[in-house]
């Protein structure tokens, strides 16, 4: 299992990224703001999986 932060490293919009790099891939979860890519639901359910860093910490 991977577990991975909340957030995505990039400036631009989550959606926006995904409409614009797989336009014909429907979107099924909310991509708030920038969200990750990565769901890590699983991990949170069955470890107590909770993020504690942003990428943005490493900028």
């Amino acid at each position: 299992m991977s577990a991975s932060v909340w957030d995505s490293y990039m400036d631009v919009p989550s959606a926006t990224l995904a409409a614009q790099a797989y336009p014909d891939v429907p979107i099924t979860r909310p991509l708030d703001g920038n969200a990750a890519f990565i769901d890590t639901s699983a991990a949170k359910a069955a470890l107590g999986f909770e993020p504690r860093f942003s990428w943005r910490d490493y900028r």
